[in-house]
């Protein structure tokens, strides 16, 4: 009998929704949070000047730029102070922004294709997730189809490294009580760098979810992540038929 796939770990952001508008809104009402808790902030700058700042020191800090959350906690805090205000009252503010900022980076918009194959997926493997952003999966109604959840905030390394899928496979044997391999799981994510080759690296499937289906093989073969996936596919209801495509190991 042929071995087959016992996890499907996904990435979140434009893998199971579209994350720009998501995330523009969120910093639009976070500003206008500002407005009210925090108005010297928003007198000093604009919101655009806001996120040119935030990304500056960011550019400082490459190092820790995996730690998404943490990072913009501290980019708030600058901002506050910038203006004026005091060290403790910056991180006042900044804890009380990132609070409201995240309850907007949650409400996302499934793609069309998503919960129904979710759900039906769910039904016959053990489906993980593992995400670069900060998107919370246990405030997000899909979430009760997922195993788990892991944010690579929360680990030594973000994907692509091989240390983040080893956590998502450690994770996942856990919860089924016996050990999963990497030539047992498949990754599905829509980032050739970190999602393809990441999971590539690590000795997963590495699934190409290719939702623009623009890209030829060419123009693939002068990028990072080169056309090196085990499957390409264009919408989750290809999946299933992407899987049995392939080969795992016991």
């Amino acid at each position: 009998m042929q071995p087959h796939c016992k996890l499907i770990l996904f990435d979140l952001d434009d893998t199971l929704w579209p994350t720009r508008p998501v995330l523009e809104k969120a910093e639009r009402e976070t500003y206008r949070w500002m407005q009210q808790h925090a108005p010297r902030i928003t007198e000093c700058y604009s919101l655009h000047d806001t996120l040119k700042r935030r990304m500056a020191y960011l550019r400082e800090q490459p190092l820790a730029s995996h730690k998404v959350s943490q990072m913009r906690i501290k980019g708030y805090e600058l901002l506050a102070q910038d203006c004026g205000y005091s060290e403790a009252a910056a991180t006042r503010i900044a804890t009380k922004a990132m609070e409201y900022f995240l309850g907007f980076r949650q409400q996302v918009s499934c793609f069309d294709d998503v919960e129904k194959n979710i759900s039906q997926l769910a039904q016959h493997y053990m489906l993980g997730a593992l995400t670069n952003g900060n998107a919370d999966l246990s405030r997000i109604p899909i979430g009760k189809f997922f195993a788990f959840s892991l944010a690579g905030e929360n680990l030594p390394h973000a994907k692509p490294h091989i240390s983040a899928f080893e956590a998502a496979l450690q994770k996942a044997s856990a919860q089924a009580g016996a050990e999963i391999g990497a030539a047992q799981a498949a990754h599905i994510g829509d980032d050739l760098e970190s999602d393809v080759r990441g999971a590539k690296s690590a000795g997963l499937r590495a699934i190409w979810l290719d939702r623009s289906g623009t890209t030829n093989d060419v123009e693939l073969a002068n990028t990072a992540g080169s056309a090196d996936y085990h499957a390409r596919i264009s919408s989750l209801d290809d999946l299933h038929n992407a899987l049995m495509q392939l080969r795992f190991g016991p």
